[in-house]
């Protein structure tokens, strides 16, 4: 049952609890005339109460009460078709057949998107984002509205939505077991893209719009399991929507679009009816490059860009093996969508489970043999590690030998940030397999950052270019497809903004809600409605209170007199306070991120200046929140461990909590001689 179900039964109950109390206290007070009329009341209240219950007597009446409850519409079931399956032996022996049909759950998009849209605050953070992003010089690229795609469509109006969409497949089942693949799923995702970047890492505004098994894609084709979506998003575009503002209660019309289609490279070629077999002659969606040349290539410009011709022109699909596309996407029937245009890039895949496990399989072994360390020490190294709060939770796990273990994109990104401090002081300056590590961190930094200029982006494109050349000379291997898509990702920044509003992790991490409801029920008769039903009750909560609120979490709080708590003199001086109470907080929750004392921040950026700073106090006072740092000024920029020499100082500054440049706190590495911070997703 749900919070807002359990919340109301206990209400109820409380109140009954309460008129009992009452009437028993009357009772005692007064004659007994009146106990007739108490008995006659509270019979009214029993039987009330009976009523009530008689509604949630079986699981069947229960769940139709909790649907009941449900903001917006119901799943939809869909048919895609029938076929003729066996339902085991009949009592003469014989073989008994039945009629079955295939169906996928489909969720409006347009009830979806009413229900997010009436929501409080909903218009609030969309109009913030749009100021925002109108706010960012020409030549900086800071969201998908700023990118040389958006320019060229004219589609930056304030009364446009964009949406974005996420394909994946996954397995219910044990990957390895008998019936792996049996019960895959292909589950289709949608994030409103228009807003502020905390709402996009939040699981809750992740919704499933589609649930069909894996195995009716592929027998009935990618169009006929996605037409549904295509025929709402054309009518969502070319009919737009209306929605009754909250505040104002006046209407207001937008249309809907669809920004990009996102996933792994092996989804996206799949909905977008490319050759999906990535040693196939021209396996990239982005260029016209033979995977001879993908094989040696470090730089984008010898190879022809594709175009729309390329996916639709006369003869596009008649030899997939010289073009690389096998159908006409059903995407097409929008009208404004271009597969030549879809430029959405995964770095989950492309960098932290792609080119960032083929240069840790080469570097770490040649560090080893060329004598700098060897295997115990490294994992003597991982294991004492000071992985501090930020990477408790995600450190790799010790090698069992030369060749990397299997690591999450998270251990990945864990031990890409830290490996610099775990073997660095061992290994010298200017070594080649050094240097390949420190150009896949410039590339990790750069493409993770949340804002690029022009000046980055060519400066990532030559990082790139000397990471490929670095790799092929050390390891005497050529590239993997991996590694081409590598060359893209200056030019589609330019096209669509920073590449990591597109990346998967978040969507990845919403599979585990299906994953877990097969686990649980363990029936897999109709799996693709049992989710779908779970997934909606689940949701009955979700669109009520701050579900789009950014205001400040702060917890374990204490009032005291401004007088009497750590670093008064400081504050008392910056905000000029005098005697008063002041409330001090232990915690703070700031854009989906924890924040504690002595934790390290970079909370100014601008002019080319970098400003650190340790909290020492969070406090708050008349209604607003302040963090207190110790500064510490930047030393040096050490390239042998890509990281900042930091210098403590005796200067405290105050700044507003929401002020803060970039929420997130940072890595501290300590050694004997110097305090190391390292600070990725950098505005570049």
């Amino acid at each position: 049952m749900t919070a807002s179900v359990l919340e109301s039964s206990w209400n109820m109950i409380h109140c009954i609890l309460r008129k009992a109390l009452s009437d028993l206290k009357e009772i005692r007070n007064s004659g007994p005339g009146t106990l007739d009329v108490i008995i006659a009341r509270q019979t009214t209240t029993l039987n009330d109460i009976c009523t009530y219950f008689s509604k949630l007597k079986t699981p069947w009446t229960i769940k139709n009460f909790l649907f009941s409850q449900i903001q917006g519409e119901r799943a939809k079931e869909l048919v895609l078709g029938t076929r003729v399956v066996s339902s085991g032996v009949g009592t003469d022996g014989k073989t008994v057949q039945r009629t079955k049909f295939d169906t996928l759950y489909y969720f409006s998009i347009e009830a979806l998107l009413k229900t997010m849209t009436s929501c409080d605050g909903f218009w609030k953070q969309y109009s913030k984002h749009l100021e925002s992003v109108n706010n960012v010089a020409v030549g900086t690229y800071t969201d998908y509205r700023n990118g040389m795609l958006v320019r060229r469509q004219g589609t930056n109006a304030d009364n446009i939505l964009n949406i974005l969409l996420y394909f994946d497949e996954i397995e219910l089942c044990n990957p390895l077991g008998s019936r792996a693949g049996n019960h895959k799923l292909g589950m289709v995702y949608l994030l409103v893209k228009d807003l502020p970047a905390i709402f996009s890492s939040k699981l809750e505004h992740i919704h499933p719009i589609t649930i069909v098994k894996s195995s009716d894609v592929k027998r009935y084709g990618v169009s006929a399991c996605f037409s549904h979506i295509v025929a709402e998003l054309s009518s969502l575009w070319e009919s737009g929507m209306r929605i009754r503002l909250v505040d104002t209660n006046c209407l207001r019309e937008i249309k809907i679009r669809m920004s990009q289609l996102t996933g792994d490279n092996l989804g996206i070629h799949q909905v977008l009816g490319l050759n999906e077999s990535f040693s196939s002659n021209y396996p990239c969606r982005f260029c016209k490059a033979h995977r001879t040349l993908c094989h040696k290539q470090i730089r984008s410009d010898p190879s022809p860009a594709r175009t729309a011709s390329d996916f639709t022109g006369p003869g596009a699909f008649t030899n997939p093996s010289e073009t690389g596309v096998k159908e006409r996407s059903i995407f097409y029937d929008l009208p404004y969508f271009c597969v030549s245009n879809n430029k959405a890039v995964d770095l989950m895949h492309d960098i932290l489970e792609g080119v960032a496990k083929y240069d840790l399989n080469i570097v770490i072994p040649k560090l080893i043999s060329k004598g700098f360390f060897d295997l115990n020490y490294l994992n003597s190294t991982i294991a004492a590690f000071n992985y501090g709060r930020i990477y408790s939770k995600t450190h790799p796990p010790p090698f069992k030998s030369l060749t990397l273990p299997n690591l999450s994109a998270s251990q990945v990104f864990c031990l890409l940030h830290c490996i610099t401090f775990m073997v660095g002081d061992k290994v010298p300056d200017n070594d080649d397999c050094w240097e390949l590590l420190l150009c896949l961190r410039d590339i990790i930094d750069f493409t993770f950052s949340a804002s690029m200029s022009e000046a980055g982006i060519e400066h990532l494109r030559c990082r790139i270019e000397d990471h490929h050349a670095l790799y092929m000379q050390i390891s005497g291997d050529t590239l993997k497809p991996k590694f081409h898509h590598l060359l893209h990702y200056p030019d589609i920044i330019r096209e669509i903004g920073p590449l990591k509003q597109f990346w998967v992790m978040r969507f990845e991490a919403k599979h585990r809600f299906a994953k877990r409801i097969a686990n649980n029920i363990c029936n897999f008769r109709n799996i693709c409605k049992s989710v779908a039903e779970r997934y909606q009750l689940s949701m009955i909560d979700s669109f009520k209170g701050s579900y789009y609120s950014d205001s400040i979490d702060t917890s374990d709080s204490e009032v005291v007199n401004v007088t009497h708590v750590p670093f008064a003199k400081e504050i008392i001086n910056a905000l000029r306070l005098e005697d008063c109470s002041i409330e001090i907080f232990r915690k703070l929750v700031l854009q989906g991120s924890n924040l504690y004392l002595n934790d390290m921040m970079l909370y100014k950026y601008g002019d080319n200046e970098l400003c650190f700073g340790m909290i020492k106090q969070i406090f708050g006072h008349e209604n607003e929140v302040y963090i207190l740092y110790q500064v510490y000024s930047i030393k040096y920029f050490s390239y042998h461990f890509h990281a900042y020499s930091l210098k403590e100082s005796h200067e405290y500054v105050i700044e507003k909590a929401l002020d803060i440049a970039y929420h997130h706190p940072l890595h501290v590495f300590s050694n004997i001689e110097d305090m190391f911070v390292t600070c990725p997703e950098l505005y570049i």
